[in-house]
């Protein structure tokens, strides 16, 4: 297993049969959507769409004016296949 730094936020690992976000190490869950978000080289509305919800609600998550409910928490959790803990203050 290989791990690297990814923006100083996120640690990544690589081996002979998968890779992936390994955790994320940042402050706010804002700056955790954006990293997620970044790391599949998608657009705010593009998630938003796959998601199904509004772009201007993911643009107050990312930068954390707006508390994100337990339903989106659960289909953005699903949809990045992380645990979705990571969007619990």
């Amino acid at each position: 297993m290989v791990l690297s730094w990814i923006a100083f936020y996120c640690v990544y690992y690589k081996n002979d049969d998968s890779e992936g976000l390994l955790f994320i190490m940042s402050e706010t869950i804002g700056q955790k959507l954006r990293i997620l978000r970044y790391e599949k080289n998608l657009t705010q509305q593009q998630v938003a769409d796959m998601v199904g919800f509004a772009v201007n609600s993911l643009s107050r998550y990312e930068r954390d004016t707006k508390p994100i409910p337990m339903d989106i928490a659960l289909r953005l959790a699903d949809f990045y296949e992380v645990d979705v803990k990571i969007f619990i203050p």
